[in-house]
């Protein structure tokens, strides 16, 4: 029996002893330089590689290559962007996103960026979590974490809460005139004062109340056109329309007093409602939070999940830390020729602390997991080594830029007793190809109008060195804020964009490096 409870007791013992060894190697990560980092910095972006070994449960070498940017620097934001074809998802490699959003954005500069969320690779390329790109909830339905970009240039993670759908009617000066949840969708409203979606596959719709037939720029579900799947859609009025000429490219939305609201130049937007998403610009999804409030979480200590503890890989991280300011990881993995086997998730959790993240969140990984920036020549570099040899297309990315981005739309409510703001003058372009023109008294954004597209700049010049050679229509008007309205537009200019010389162009990047420099 003495031998049995003495027995009983070393078990005991061991037991406690086994539970406390993951609390006690938790708290010995230790990481140690191989090699001396490796620093590029490029106008406001600073890039770290480091090749160290890594102790945790066990020793492994480890590459990783951290990317932040000047966060006080205002001209410097967070984007997110993808590739999606309308009326469908898809996908394309970071660098084809880099390149196709500068094609559409010749006003703003690409400085770096990293691939996003998971994604579904082998059937529909949706994003796994919530997307939000300028300010659309293009996928809502998802209850996984996410990385959020708002518009005051504030970052966090979350798990963001789905309210339902709504319709939003946005003017072409960006101010949304209207934003209702659903009531009803695809199925009948039980009252005039109730707004109802239909799409080509409803159920019935009582065409006794006041209605308008949208003509789709976009539709997009989770999987399936079911009235349970519809993620996002967007599209202007077509007053010529009526409900018997819906067809899949085509919804209605239905309430009384929506003729009063639409008018032929508005765009309207289903979306989901997202508790707390107004200002948010962009997000990037991702599987596990690994720092929340400057604590690893203690269910990834003590995990004994493989997939947590053992197996690694190639991984992208984000990280903000507590001042706010914000990081992107990439590691390499799978590299047997300089032994660097990747990082497991609590390996992931650890170094993010090290690196002095407050709160960290897991992106997609592995063969995903890629990481660019800008050269001086203008080239893109990728920094990490590509698991899979080559770079992989994927669903969404977050990228680094420099210049006005979008701005949030301003929600009007109430009488609107703004003034018109007085329409910009004295528009000029000079040899370097820079528009200027007068500011104007409350002014904080204007719209520039090149061709057929409109460009958002808090300044009163505008390069135009990006564009295409050949000739422009080019105007300008103040874009209305809580001060005031929206102003007529300016004079037209014509102007000729010339193709730059050599010379001009190496006379350029000279300027741009003693500038650089300063």
């Amino acid at each position: 029996m003495l031998k049995r409870i003495t027995t009983l007791f070393i078990l005991i013992g061991l037991v406690f002893t086994f539970s406390n060894s993951k609390k006690i190697k938790a708290a010995n990560f230790v990481m140690t330089n191989i090699e001396q980092p490796i620093h590029r910095t490029f106008d406001g972006t600073t890039n770290v590689e480091r090749f160290v070994e890594i102790e945790y449960h066990k020793k492994s070498k480890s590459r990783f290559n951290v990317l932040e940017f000047d966060n006080n620097d205002e001209d410097i934001h967070v984007v997110s962007m993808s590739n999606y074809s309308d009326f469908a998802w898809g996908t394309s490699t970071l660098e084809g996103m880099i390149y196709s959003f500068e094609l559409a954005n010749p006003h703003l500069e690409v400085l770096g960026g990293v691939n996003g969320d998971f994604f579904d690779i082998n059937n529909t390329k949706r994003p796994s979590g919530v997307f939000v790109q300028d300010y659309e909830v293009l996928r809502g339905r998802s209850t996984r974490p996410v990385f959020n970009v708002r518009s005051d240039r504030t970052f966090d993670i979350g798990v963001p809460k789905r309210l339902g759908l709504e319709v939003l009617v946005i003017d072409n000066n960006n101010e949304i005139k209207y934003r209702e949840l659903v009531d009803k969708h695809n199925k009948e409203t039980n009252s005039k004062d109730e707004l109802g979606i239909y799409f080509e596959n409803y159920e019935s719709i009582n065409n006794n109340y006041d209605y308008v037939v949208i003509e789709a720029q976009d539709i997009k579900y989770v999987g399936s056109t079911s009235s349970t799947n519809l993620e996002f859609a967007k599209g202007n009025v077509d007053f010529d329309l009526k409900i018997d000429d819906l067809d899949e490219r085509k919804f209605v939305i239905m309430i009384d007093g929506i003729k009063d609201v639409i008018t032929q130049n508005d765009t309207v937007i289903i979306q989901s409602r997202l508790e707390g998403y107004e200002n948010v610009r962009a997000t990037s999804g991702g599987n596990r939070i690994l720092i929340q409030d400057g604590i690893i979480p203690q269910e990834l200590i003590d995990s004994d999940d493989y997939n947590v503890v053992t197996a690694q890989h190639p991984r992208t991280i984000v990280g903000i830390r507590e001042d706010g300011s914000l990081f992107f990881v990439v590691n390499n993995g799978r590299d047997e020729k300089e032994d660097v086997p990747g990082l497991s998730s609590q390996e992931q959790a650890f170094l993010m602390k090290e690196l002095g993240a407050y709160n960290a969140l897991n992106l997609d990984g592995g063969g995903s997991s890629t990481m660019m920036a800008r050269n001086f020549d203008g080239t893109f570099e990728v920094l990490n080594k590509l698991s899979d040899g080559n770079m992989r297309s994927v669903s969404t990315v977050l990228l680094i830029v420099r210049g006005d981005v979008k701005e949030q739309p301003i929600n009007i409510e109430g009488v609107d007793n703004r003034e018109t703001f007085t329409k910009p003058t004295n528009l000029y372009v000079d040899f370097d190809n820079n528009l200027t023109f007068d500011s104007v008294d409350m002014a904080t954004r204007y719209i520039v109008t090149v061709g057929d597209n409109e460009y958002e700049t808090s300044k009163t010049n505008f390069s135009l060195n990006s564009f295409k050679p050949g000739e422009y229509n080019i105007s300008v008007r103040v874009k209305g804020n809580m001060s005031g309205k929206t102003s007529l537009e300016s004079d037209i200019l014509k102007y000729q964009v010339k193709e730059k010389t050599t010379n001009e162009i190496l006379e350029w990047l000279n300027n741009f490096a003693k500038n650089s420099n300063n």
